[in-house]
């Protein structure tokens, strides 16, 4: 199951219908009333949503990880997938000419002829001497943004064998994201500014005039005047003169940390991809001075996730804590929140408050006495960033980057006070810089403090006033969490996981290490849960801390960041993708039948995947078995129900298929579960019409 609520990334207009992405969620809202949008439908993906393009009654949606989806939206109340095609690398932008979609992939682009939604077939691709941000398709000619590698101008009239007609650098840096061509002019958002380039000659691009602004992360052109979304706002120029664009107006961001991914014009209004506000609405009625008139709200980035009571506390980057009630009828659901100042990076709580790490406005205290009506009492500001948290009793200790660990006295949750911060102060490991808190745990009256180039720290805080280093390891990796359970303390020290004896915290040392990204980790009923960045999450059996077996992984669709681990349910916080709930003991009732137990752990080891996928009417699903085993089979859909289950008695050693038809279920993404033995794997498949 999962929460997949994210940033606003993309926007694209049909009329007064509104397709905007939030996280890994497509919402198509009705925006004739600007002052109250209606979502008429939210459509959630395998991974988070970059970019989408809607043309009549199909939306062609890229997504971070997962390739390219094509969904009917005819009835935009109800969209439906038509098809999908995957994209080795993370696709960074969409453009449609006619029947050909254009994928930008950062290696290069890629030709997809679309004649037929439901069947997309691959014309041809290129690649760029750098990475490729962004295509303009319109001519039989392509406009590449290529960071390095300035403005590209391809010939596409034979979309089977496109090739390079001409190119201009940008000095002294040239990183271009974004390019809008009108009339033999290419405006082109780099990093430096915006440059202005006659390209009526294809061959011959030649630079016209350039203007130092912000980062242009996208452009929209409106009669005489070029909208830029950059880092700060939009900054609106007058292009009359191509030769001479002048700045005339602008629209400031609301949040620290503001990045607006796109921008679009539409009738009299500009629609606006505000990463951390959500889908911004403005009255163009005087162009060069938007008028903010609606938004449609989004989420931030998911950096931690606490898990108590079956709720969820998400610290959710500038947007702040989110609160999840993971029994909502029909999946997780939000259902409070507090916006806090900076950026919310962890959390802890105790039965009545939650304590977030919120960067430079440091620890926000907040009664969540009832879920659904989170309010801040108390707040404590020192003189670095806050990253992470850890609360037991009346202490909150908080890594605090530079300045060390601190040691805060909560017993008034209004009025947190500062007992002590303790900073070495002293250059360790490869660095010639001071110790850098990233991570914390408390146990009793020792602190464990992850420090990043030094490894792990414990401190003996008998006194609070007084905290006195016991012990310490350095690790040769870049600690960053740490976890304690019992006599083992789990040190995130990237790249690995360390398993570390602190039975005697005077002198702790190093019982095993598993290898791989690990960004942060969490332990519950004898395994251990890597967050890995982009490799997602791996499960290790920690039963022997002499000897971690590696069980397992699950691919997340983002990066994974925070992760909690209660129970058989790791909960892992994954940036612009929401939270994920990964079942390691599958819960029997809810899947496979009563009685059944197992890991759900997806790995190579058994099931070779299924085929066709996407289907519209059967698919096989191949696997192997080692051994003679009674065979379950379930599909699961999207809300964690089980809609179709399938039993085999002893099937035999070897390769096998089984064949999935006449289910009858509607078109979307769907999770189908195998049990051989004790064993247990699962897969993804999509069904479309």
């Amino acid at each position: 199951d999962r929460w997949a609520l994210g940033p606003a990334s993309t926007v694209a207009l049909d009329g007064l219908l509104a397709f905007s992405g939030a996280g890994a969620i497509l919402r198509i809202a009705d925006v004739t009333d600007a002052s109250s949008p209606t979502i008429l439908s939210e459509h959630e993906f395998p991974s988070a949503v970059f970019d989408v393009v809607v043309d009549g009654d199909v939306a062609y949606v890229a997504t971070a990880y997962s390739g390219l989806f094509i969904l009917d939206v005819g009835d935009p109340s109800a969209p439906f997938a038509l098809s999908s095609l995957p994209n080795a690398n993370v696709i960074v932008d969409l453009a449609k000419s006619g029947s050909i979609v254009f994928i930008v992939d950062g290696v290069g682009v890629r030709l997809i002829d679309v004649t037929d939604p439901g069947n997309p077939s691959e014309l041809s691709r290129f690649d760029t001497p750098n990475s490729a941000q962004h295509v303009t398709a319109q001519d039989n000619l392509a406009y590449v943004s290529d960071l390095f590698g300035g403005l590209r101008i391809y010939d596409v009239s034979n979309p089977t064998s496109p090739f390079l007609t001409g190119e201009l650098l940008f000095f002294p840096l040239g990183l271009p994201e974004a390019t809008v061509v009108r009339d033999g002019i290419a405006y082109v958002g780099d990093w430096q500014g915006l440059f202005i380039v006659d390209v009526s000659d294809p061959s011959n691009p030649t630079q016209l005039s350039f203007l130092t602004a912000g980062i242009s992360f996208d452009l929209a052109l409106e009669g005489n005047l070029l909208y830029s979304a950059d880092g700060y706002g939009v900054a609106i120029f007058d292009v009359s003169d191509p030769a001479h664009p002048t700045q005339v107006g602008g629209v400031s961001g609301i949040h620290f940390g503001d990045i607006y991914y796109n921008v679009k014009i539409e009738g009299d209004r500009l629609y606006l991809a505000d990463s951390i506000e959500g889908l911004r609405i403005f009255d163009l009625s005087t162009p060069s001075l938007p008028a903010e008139i609606g938004l449609i709200d989004a989420r931030g980035f998911s950096y931690g996730v606490e898990v108590q009571d079956n709720h969820a506390f998400i610290a959710n980057g500038n947007r702040g804590l989110r609160i999840v009630d993971l029994g909502a009828v029909g999946g997780p659901a939000e259902i409070g929140s507090v916006d806090t100042p900076w950026v919310a990076f962890a959390v802890d709580m105790d039965e009545t408050h939650a304590f977030v790490a919120d960067g430079l406005s440091g620890l926000r205290v907040i009664d969540i006495t009832n879920p659904g009506a989170p309010f801040e009492t108390g707040h404590l500001t020192n003189a670095d960033w806050m990253y992470d948290v850890a609360v037991e009793g009346n202490i909150a200790v908080v890594a605090n980057g530079n300045i060390g660990t601190g040691i805060i006295d909560v017993s008034d949750p209004a009025a947190p006070i500062l007992r002590a911060q303790f900073d070495s102060n002293l250059p360790c490991g490869a660095s010639s810089e001071p110790a850098f808190v990233k991570g914390v745990d408390i146990q009793g009256t020792l602190v464990f403090a992850a420090e990043e180039d030094c490894g792990l720290r414990i401190l003996d805080i008998s006194d609070p006033d007084n905290p006195v280093t016991v012990g310490t390891l350095d690790t040769p990796g870049q600690a960053i969490k740490v976890v304690v359970e019992g006599d083992i303390a789990y040190l995130a020290d990237n790249p690995g996981l360390k398993i570390i004896d602190v039975s005697n915290p005077s002198n702790p040392f190093l019982r095993s290490a598993v290898g791989g990204i690990c960004i942060d980790v969490d332990v519950a009923e004898g395994y251990a849960y890597m967050s890995g960045d982009a490799q997602g999450v791996k499960i290790v059996d920690v039963h022997d801390p002499n000897s971690p077996v590696v069980v397992g992984s699950y691919d997340t669709g983002y990066f994974a960041r925070g992760i909690d681990a209660v129970g058989s349910v790791a909960y892992v916080a994954d940036g612009m993708d929401g939270v994920y709930l990964i079942r390691n003991d599958l819960a029997p009732a809810d899947v496979l039948g009563e009685g059944t137990g197992g890991h759900e752990v997806a790995s190579n080891q058994m099931l070779l995947g299924n085929s066709p996928n996407p289907f519209t009417e059967s698919t096989q699903i191949r696997f192997v078995l080692r051994e003679a085993s009674d065979v379950r089979l379930a599909v699961v859909d999207v809300a964690g129900r089980r809609v179709a289950l399938r039993q085999f008695a002893s099937m035999p050693p070897g390769t096998h298929e089984i064949t999935l038809e006449g289910l009858g279920l509607p078109s979307g993404a769907y999770r189908y579960v195998l049990q051989a033995g004790s064993r247990v794997e699962s897969g993804r498949m999509l069904r479309v019409r």
